[in-house]
């Protein structure tokens, strides 16, 4: 279990990693003083929890922990600052605790222990993780769109191939012509094609490097993925895993506007389920 810490103080972090380290003697302490640090760490690693000061010089915890949200849905937000007056925001965040300071072990570990799934969850997490330990390539359709291989997030030549692959994703393996892609895509009235068949180079070619261009089916004009080679929280969503469902906070794909309506239609249904 990996639990972030973040206070901008020296002191505050300390007192946080000690009341941490005794209310949760197994977990994996990753203490940060600056926030963007934090984030850093956030993009490339799984968290389960993350105990934040509220007020720190250049990012606030209120923000941090946006961004956090942002990017990894499922993380346990938690607040520890001196003031009661940031409650509000905290909890209009959705923060599963607010702690009070002075932090204790015996605080922590009540807010810890309020987590529901604190083992339950990690069990079938990591049940979860058997099932896909095959698939070296892991789709995020909650937040922002990424995709990750071996952990490691993708980088691509041009900023559109991202999102092209994010419209082929969200088609859940249905095969796009390239028509379609341009009209969801790109929101005017020029030809893309030429543009179009680069990014299609660029997407195959960096999958091809990473021996795992085994997951997207591209034929003359269309272009697909294959959903039995990846892993994506969106996929498993769909076939009503729970921890899938939990993830989704109300936000998916949520820097392309192709997805507003998918986001609308996953929001009925989780109030449906």
């Amino acid at each position: 279990m990996r639990i972030l810490a973040v206070d901008d103080e020296l002191p505050g972090l300390g007192a946080l990693k000690s009341a941490i380290s005794k209310a949760a003697p197994d977990a994996e302490i990753c203490a940060f003083q600056f926030p963007r640090k934090a984030l850093e760490f956030v993009e490339e690693n799984d968290v389960y929890a993350a105990l934040l000061d509220i007020q720190m010089a250049g990012m606030s915890g209120i923000k941090l922990a946006k961004q956090i949200k942002m990017i990894r849905p499922s993380v346990h937000i938690i607040f520890a600052t001196g003031y009661d007056s940031f409650m509000k925001d905290a909890f209009q965040l959705h923060a599963n605790g607010y702690i009070l300071k002075p932090v204790t072990a015996a605080k922590v570990k009540a807010e810890l222990d309020n987590l529901n799934e604190l083992r339950e969850g990690f069990a079938t997490e990591n049940a979860a993780a058997e099932t896909d330990a095959g698939k070296r390539v892991r789709i995020q359709c909650f937040g922002n769109f990424e995709i990750f291989a071996d952990g490691k997030p993708l980088h691509f030549k041009y900023d559109k191939t991202k999102e092209v692959l994010a419209y082929v994703v969200s088609r859940r393996g249905a095969l796009c012509s390239n028509s379609e892609i341009i009209i969801n895509v790109w929101d005017d009235d020029i030809n893309h094609d030429s543009y179009l068949r680069g990014i299609r180079k660029d997407l195959v070619d960096t999958l091809k490097e990473l021996g795992a261009d085994d997951i997207i089916n591209s034929q003359r004009g269309k272009l697909g993925i294959d959903v039995t080679r990846v892993s994506c929280d969106y996929y498993d969503f769909i076939e009503g895993d729970v921890n899938a469902i939990n993830k989704y906070a109300g936000e998916f794909m949520s820097q392309y506007s192709f997805a507003e309506m998918i986001n609308a239609e996953l929001d009925i249904q989780r109030y449906k389920d």
